[in-house]
């Protein structure tokens, strides 16, 4: 929900909230999408590099809950707009973050894609949502719909932790050789 929600709304929200041109609002709307193609490339970096994919998706939704609650928020204009790029820095490096996080921990071709579908179609549900939550007669400030956007991140947040404790426990398992995991001798969740 929340990439929908700055992609299809963060025009909207440029030239509502902030005031700016509707052509001020499009050039404004490019440069937070630079950073976050950046952003992509060096979380994608030190996720393989250290072999961790949970704190960075983790790390990531309390950055976009940041992000979002400035941009909510805060009533200067820049300041909202450093909001702006932490919510869509974080939030376009999630998505590749969440695939690569899904990938590691399942084995089997039709499962991985399977899940890839599901979590694909989860993300396209979001847009369903959105489109919903940032209603019109929100504008400019769209709080409704921002304020869903830190509560789906929170629940992020909140699974991500849940699955550290959970594979972590299931890894120990495997390691003292009490359960075999996904069917597959050597195979460790990735946390």
């Amino acid at each position: 929900m929340a990439i929908y929600s700055y992609s299809y709304f963060l025009p909207l929200i440029l030239r509502g909230s902030f005031g700016y041109s509707v052509e001020k609002s499009y050039i404004l709307n490019f440069p937070p999408y630079v950073l976050a193609s950046i952003w992509m490339l060096v979380a994608g970096y030190y996720g393989d590099k250290y072999k961790i994919r949970g704190p960075i998706v983790l790390a990531q939704a309390l950055v976009i809950i940041i992000g979002v609650c400035m941009t909510a928020f805060l009533t200067n204009g820049p300041a909202r707009y450093v909001g702006v790029f932490f919510g869509v820095g974080a939030i376009n490096s999630n998505i590749p973050a969440i695939l690569s996080y899904q990938h590691n921990n399942i084995t089997g071709q039709l499962k991985r894609a399977l899940a890839t579908a599901m979590v694909i179609g989860g993300g396209g549900c979001g847009g369903i949502i959105a489109s919903n939550v940032f209603r019109h007669q929100d504008a400019p400030n769209y709080r409704p719909g921002l304020i869903a956007v830190i509560v789906s991140q929170a629940l992020t947040a909140v699974l991500v932790c849940k699955n550290f404790v959970v594979f972590r426990r299931l890894n120990r398992k495997a390691d003292r050789g009490e359960i075999l995991l996904e069917g597959t001798e050597g195979f460790r969740y990735t946390y």
